[in-house]
């Protein structure tokens, strides 16, 4: 039980780690202000079907998964 916690923790990490990655490798050169930044995130929330949503999406279920299995 509790190697399948932290299995699903470390997918979860590496799924939004990864994510956050990609994000910041594809708008290296657009984020000079606050409000550019803001609309790469909105850009990624307002569209979850891309690689960089999924990823997020689903390293969220892992760890909340790994938090369920912690509680339980």
């Amino acid at each position: 039980m509790i190697l399948l916690l932290v299995i699903s923790f470390l997918i979860g990490v590496y799924l939004i780690g990864s994510a956050i990655l990609l994000v910041l490798r594809e708008t290296k050169n657009k984020r000079n202000s606050f409000w550019d930044f803001l609309v790469i995130v909105l850009d990624v929330i307002s569209d979850p079907i891309t690689s960089e949503g999924m990823r997020i999406f689903f390293g969220g279920v892992f760890i909340a998964i790994a938090i369920l299995l912690l509680v339980i």
